[in-house]
């Protein structure tokens, strides 16, 4: 019987060496589930930025906002499933592949919620002095009068009393409807349309080739 014994006390000692080495260090370990995560978090960015792409001529401010708050619905789906994964890896006490996988899903929740505070729900009061200052205008007040429809119900009078000439004007006298554009900084164009010299409509719009003004 002692050679069994010793036989199998060998063949337990090399399944335990095997399952030692098959063991990653936990930094590596780290690392691996780190990088996992990231390809698959440009993965799903890629595909983001291809079903939101439109040949129209850029995005309103309000689609752009729009975005921010689907950003935010993303970036929590994906912190709930990452936390669910991670989960069941330290059942299994591999707790360093799952601190990987949960680096960055709560780095993008916090950025998606601090980015979304920052651009949607910004105010500015409207200052004449600092709007003339420059051909571009500033973009926080634009936001503001168009967030707030300030301008609509204004004559074509008291618009241009109120923000100067703009950029570029336009009008059609058969139809009664026209627009002057004002440019704002980091790209945007506040368009504000007339119809018979009063303000139906305000918006801003950033093109598709300023995605870092988004």
């Amino acid at each position: 019987m002692k050679p069994l014994h010793f036989i199998n006390d060998s063949l337990n000692s090399q399944e335990g060496r095997s399952r030692q080495q098959g063991k990653y260090h936990p930094i590596v370990s780290f690392l691996i589930s780190l990088a996992i995560t990231i390809i698959i978090l440009l993965i799903i960015g890629f595909f983001y930025l291809i079903s939101t792409f439109s040949i129209e001529g850029g995005e309103t401010l309000s689609q752009i906002e729009n975005e921010h708050i689907l950003q935010l619905y993303i970036s929590i789906l994906i912190f709930a499933i990452a936390v669910f994964i991670a989960t069941l890896y330290l059942r299994t006490n591999k707790k360093y592949t799952a601190l990987g996988i949960l680096v960055f899903p709560i780095l993008f929740v916090l950025y998606t919620s601090v980015y979304l505070l920052e651009n949607n729900f910004n105010h500015t009061t409207f200052s004449k002095v600092i709007w003339m200052q420059s051909m571009y205008k500033p973009e926080k007040m634009a936001k503001t009068l168009v967030r707030d429809k300030k301008l609509i119900g204004l004559t074509r009078a008291q618009v241009k009393d109120m923000l100067g000439k703009g950029s570029k004007e336009y009008g059609d006298i058969g139809t009664g409807y026209s627009r002057i554009e004002y440019w704002v900084l980091n790209h945007w164009t506040l368009t504000v349309f007339f119809q018979k010299d009063k303000v139906i409509d305000s918006e801003l719009r950033l093109p598709y080739n300023s995605f870092w003004s988004r």
